[in-house]
C-alpha cells in the first residue's frame, strides 16, 4: 500500500528523496572531515601538556611568526625554567642522501631528534625498547613503511643506514636501527619516516630547530613566556634571534598554526566553518523542500484523510499512517547518501578521505530518521482537519513565500561566496610568476656537488628539444625565506638602517618566468662564478691566510672579466627607499651589506621589476634586492613542452643522474606547489561550488514542485482571464512575477550576508580581489534566470490551456 501511495505521488517523493539523499551525502562527509580535522595529536596522553616554541622578528613586518628556533636558544630551557619538565628537538636537514643496503634513498619526512622524543609522543614503537631509545650516539629509528622499503622486512633492528647530510656535516655517518616505529597517523601534525639520534646537550648552533615543551601540570603560561623572554633578552646580542612569540598548545598546532615554515600543510578552523557552513545551507534547503512539499502532499491526500476520520480515525492514527509512509523513501534517501558520500572524491576530485565507524553512521541515519519522520507529521500538526469536506485549508502560494524565500536566499549566498572563492584563486595564480605553470618543473634542494656542476648540467638539459629553458634560484616558490641585511645606497640616508631581503637568481630566471622590467634592463651580463664565490666566502671565515685570499680574490677578478655587481630591485623595495619613478633607481650604486663583504661587493642597479609573488599571498611581498649568486642556488628550474611532458621529465632525470647517480632525482611542478600551499582554499572552493550547485538544484526542485501545485489550483483562474481577454503572454508574465519578485526580496536579503562571509575569507590573503558589485548583480541574475526557466514552461503550457477546458475541468 506504501509503495503505491509512492508511485502514485511519484514526482513529489522522487524530489523528497533526492533531497533529502544529497543532504545526508554532505552530512557524512563534512562530519567524518570536521572529525578528523579536531581531532589532531588528540592521541599522544600528555598532549594537553605538550607546548610548540614560536619566535617572531619584529623587524619584518607583517611576516608570519616561524614554527622553529634558533639552535642556541634550546640549551637553555633544560636547566633554567623548573616548569619546563621536558625538551624534544626536531631538526628537519634538506639536501640529504641515504644508503641502505648498498641502494641510495631520500626522504622528505627525516628527523634528528634527542631521547625526549619517545618519552612526550606516544607514537606506537613496534620494535626496540622505548625507554633506551636515543641513549647512544648514531641511532636510528624508523617507520614500518621505511623498512620494507629499505630492507624489505620490519625486522630492521640493527641493521646499517648511512646518512649524508649538506648542511649538517657533524651528523654525517653510519647509524644502527635501534627501533621500528609504526608509520604515524594520518591526524598527527608532523610525518615522520626516520628519526636520527642527537645528544639532548649537543649544541647544533644556529640551526632551525623545532622545539616542544612539557611542562608541569602546574605552570603559569604567562609567566613562563615573560621568564624565556627576559632570559633571553639578556643573553642574546643585537640582530640575534628575538624572543618567542608564543606557546602554543599542541592540539592547536593543526588547525591555528600557519606560519611559513609548517612541517606540514596545517587545516584551517576558517575552512571548517565554511564547509559546515556550507553543508548546513545543503541541509536546511532539503529540509524546506521536505516541509512544503510534505504540506503539498498531505493537501493532495486530505479528502482521503477526511474519509478515514469519518469513519472512526483519530489523529493519532492519521499521524502513524503519515509516519510510516515517510519511512520507506527516507531509507532510499540515506541509502543514496551513503553511496554518493562513499563515492564523493571520485565524483567531485576532492581528497575528503571519507572514512565513517558503523557508529557514527548509525546515529547519523538515526538523527535522519527521526528529524524528517517527525517533520512529515508537520502538516497534520499545523492545520486544523475537519470532516467536511467540503472544506479546503489551502491558502495558495502564499503559503509556501517565507520558505521559498528563505531558500533562494541560501542559494544566491552560496552562489556570491563561490565566485568570489574563484576570482581569489584566479588572482593568486595569476600573481604568481610564470605562464604555463604546469610546464615549469622544479628540482628543490640541489646538493652543493650539483650547484657546481649547474653550467654543465644547464648545458645538456638543453640539448634536448623539449626542454625550453634553464635556470636557478635561491628557494623554491612558495617559501618566504627572509633573508634580510642592511645596504648602502646612492643618494639614500645612512643614519637610518633600513633592511633589504636578498634573493638570488641566475641570469635566465626572467626568461623562464617571462618577468619584464618596469625600468632599465634584466640583461645581467657577466655573473660570479662558484669558484670566485668560494674565495670571497672563505675570507669571511676568518682565515689565516686571509690576505692571500683576498690577492687571489683579486685577481680571479681580473682574469674573468673585472665584472661589476648588478643588482635588482622589487617594487617593495623602492617604498623602502623612498622612490616614486622605478627610473630613479637605475644606475644608482648599491652594496648589500651581507655577513661575507666581498661577496656582495658595491655594483649598481640595473632594473627594477614589479613584485614578483614568489613566495605565498597571505603574507605581504618583501622588499627584496636581487642578485647572482651562483652558490646559493639550491633550486634548479627547467620549462618543458607541455606536450611532451614524460619525455621532458625522462630527459631531466637522464642528465642529471648522469652527474649525479648517488643523489635521486625530485622534482615538484610549480602548479602543484602553489596547489600545495592553497590546499585549504582549494577545499573551500571545490566543496563550496559543489555545494552551491547542489542549492541550486534543490532550490530549483522545490520551486518547479511547488509551482506545479500552484498553478494546478489556479486553473479556473487562467481559465476566467482567459475568457475575459487576457492572452497567453500576460497570463504567464503574471504566473511568472510571483516568483521573480520572491527571488528579488531574497537577494536584497542574502547580499549583505554574502558580503559579510566573503570579506571575511579574503582576510586571510595579502592581496585580494575587490567585492565589486557585479559579483553580487551576477549571482542575483543567475538566480532569477533559474526561477524563470523552472516556473516557465509548466507557466505557459497552462497559459495557453483552451479556457473551456480549464473551465470543463474544474
Amino acid at each position: 500500500m506504501i509503495l503505491n501511495q509512492i508511485l502514485k505521488n511519484k514526482k513529489w517523493y522522487s524530489i523528497n528523496t533526492l533531497g533529502i539523499g544529497l543532504a545526508f551525502a554532505v552530512a557524512l562527509i563534512i562530519f567524518t572531515h570536521v572529525k578528523k580535522e579536531l581531532s589532531y595529536d588528540n592521541f599522544h596522553s600528555k598532549a594537553d601538556d605538550i607546548y610548540r616554541i614560536t619566535t617572531e622578528d619584529q623587524q619584518l613586518e607583517g611576516q608570519p611568526p616561524t614554527s622553529g628556533i634558533d639552535g642556541r636558544l634550546i640549551l637553555p630551557l633544560y636547566t633554567n625554567f623548573p616548569d619546563i619538565k621536558e625538551v624534544v628537538r626536531l631538526i628537519h636537514p634538506d639536501n640529504t642522501i641515504i644508503t641502505a643496503d648498498k641502494n641510495n634513498f631520500s626522504s622528505k619526512q627525516l628527523f634528528f631528534t634527542n631521547s625526549q622524543f619517545f618519552k612526550i609522543f606516544d607514537y606506537k614503537l613496534l620494535r626496540g625498547n622505548r625507554a633506551n631509545l636515543f641513549n647512544q650516539p648514531n641511532q636510528v629509528v624508523i617507520s614500518k613503511k621505511t623498512a620494507l622499503a629499505y630492507f624489505g622486512t620490519e625486522e630492521a633492528i640493527g641493521k646499517e643506514i648511512n646518512i649524508q647530510v649538506q648542511y649538517l656535516y657533524s651528523k654525517s655517518g653510519n647509524y644502527t636501527v635501534a627501533g621500528v616505529m609504526d608509520d604515524f597517523p594520518d591526524n598527527s601534525h608532523f610525518k615522520a619516516d626516520l628519526l636520527f639520534s642527537i645528544n639532548n646537550n649537543e649544541d647544533i648552533n644556529q640551526f632551525h630547530t623545532y622545539t616542544y615543551l612539557l611542562l608541569q601540570k602546574e605552570r603559569n603560561l604567562s609567566s613562563l613566556k615573560n621568564l624565556i623572554n627576559a632570559y633571553w633578552k639578556k643573553n642574546t646580542k643585537d640582530g640575534e634571534p628575538n624572543p618567542i612569540s608564543q606557546l602554543m598548545p599542541l592540539r592547536d598546532i593543526h588547525l591555528y598554526s600557519h606560519n611559513a615554515d609548517e612541517m606540514s600543510t596545517n587545516g584551517s578552523m576558517t575552512s571548517l566553518i565554511i564547509l559546515i557552513a556550507g553543508a548546513l545551507i545543503v541541509f536546511l534547503i532539503a529540509f524546506i523542500n521536505y516541509t512544503n512539499l510534505n504540506y503539498v502532499q498531505f493537501i493532495t491526500d486530505l479528502k482521503d484523510f477526511k474519509i478515514r476520520m469519518i469513519n472512526g480515525a483519530s489523529l493519532v492514527d492519521l499521524g502513524q499512517i503519515i509516519f510510516i509512509r515517510s519511512l520507506l523513501p527516507i531509507s532510499f534517501a540515506i541509502l543514496l547518501g551513503g553511496l554518493l558520500a562513499y563515492n564523493f572524491d571520485t565524483i567531485s576530485a576532492s581528497s575528503f578521505n571519507m572514512n565513517i565507524s558503523a557508529f557514527d553512521l548509525l546515529w547519523i541515519s538515526l538523527i535522519f530518521y527521526l528529524i524528517f519522520a517527525l517533520a512529515s507529521l508537520l502538516p497534520l500538526a499545523t492545520t486544523k482537519v475537519s470532516k467536511d469536506l467540503a472544506h479546503s485549508p489551502y491558502q495558495g502560494s502564499k503559503k509556501f513565500v517565507a520558505s521559498l524565500l528563505f531558500q533562494f536566499m541560501l542559494s544566491i549566498a552560496a552562489i556570491i561566496t563561490t565566485i568570489v572563492l574563484h576570482k581569489q584563486i584566479n588572482l593568486v595564480n595569476n600573481l604568481h610568476p610564470g605562464d604555463e605553470k604546469s610546464a615549469i618543473v622544479i628540482m628543490p634542494d640541489v646538493p652543493y656537488h650539483m650547484i657546481a656542476k649547474f653550467e654543465v648540467l644547464k648545458e645538456s638539459f638543453l640539448e634536448h628539444s623539449e626542454i625550453r629553458n634553464v635556470s636557478a634560484a635561491f628557494y623554491k616558490p612558495g617559501l618566504n625565506i627572509p633573508f634580510s641585511y642592511p645596504f648602502e645606497m646612492e643618494g639614500i640616508d645612512k643614519t637610518v638602517e633600513k633592511k633589504l631581503n636578498m634573493f638570488s637568481i641566475e641570469e635566465d630566471f626572467f626568461k623562464l618566468f617571462n618577468i619584464k622590467p618596469l625600468a632599465g634592463s634584466l640583461d645581467m651580463g657577466i655573473t660570479s662564478s662558484i669558484p670566485w664565490e668560494n674565495i670571497a666566502l672563505r675570507i669571511h671565515d676568518q682565515n689565516p691566510n686571509k690576505d692571500e685570499f683576498i690577492k687571489n680574490l683579486n685577481a680571479y677578478t681580473k682574469e674573468h672579466g673585472g665584472f661589476q655587481e648588478k643588482y635588482i630591485l622589487n617594487q617593495s623595495a623602492l617604498k623602502v627607499l623612498g622612490i616614486q619613478n622605478p627610473e630613479d633607481a637605475i644606475g644608482k650604486s648599491f652594496q648589500f651589506n651581507f655577513m661575507a663583504p666581498e661577496l656582495f661587493q658595491k655594483g649598481k642597479v640595473i632594473a627594477v621589476i614589479g613584485d614578483l609573488h614568489y613566495g605565498d599571498m597571505f603574507s605581504k611581498e618583501e622588499p627584496m634586492v636581487l642578485a647572482s649568486k651562483n652558490l646559493f642556488n639550491s633550486t634548479f628550474i627547467a620549462k618543458i613542452d607541455p606536450r611532451r611532458k614524460a619525455e621532458a621529465l625522462q630527459s631531466l632525470k637522464t642528465e642529471w643522474e648522469t652527474l649525479s647517480p648517488d643523489h635521486p632525482f625530485r622534482y615538484e611542478f610549480v602548479d602543484d606547489l602553489y596547489e600545495q600551499i592553497y590546499f585549504n582554499q582549494y577545499k573551500e572552493m571545490k566543496a563550496l561550488t559543489l555545494f552551491s550547485i547542489l542549492s541550486i538544484i534543490l532550490s530549483v526542485l522545490g520551486m518547479f514542485a511547488l509551482s506545479s501545485f500552484s498553478i494546478q489550483h489556479k486553473t479556473k483562474e487562467i481559465g476566467i482571464r482567459k475568457a475575459n481577454g487576457s492572452t497567453s503572454l500576460e497570463i504567464l508574465m503574471l504566473l511568472i512575477k510571483e516568483y521573480t519578485q520572491w527571488v528579488i526580496v531574497a537577494f536584497l536579503i542574502a547580499c549583505p550576508i554574502a558580503y559579510y562571509i566573503a570579506r571575511d575569507w579574503l582576510s586571510n590573503f595579502a592581496y585580494r580581489i575587490e567585492l565589486s558589485w557585479w559579483i553580487f548583480i551576477v549571482s542575483g541574475v543567475m538566480a532569477l534566470i533559474i526561477a524563470i526557466l523552472t516556473v516557465s514552461w509548466q507557466t505557459w503550457k497552462a497559459a495557453t490551456q483552451n479556457p473551456v477546458e480549464a473551465l470543463k475541468y474544474e
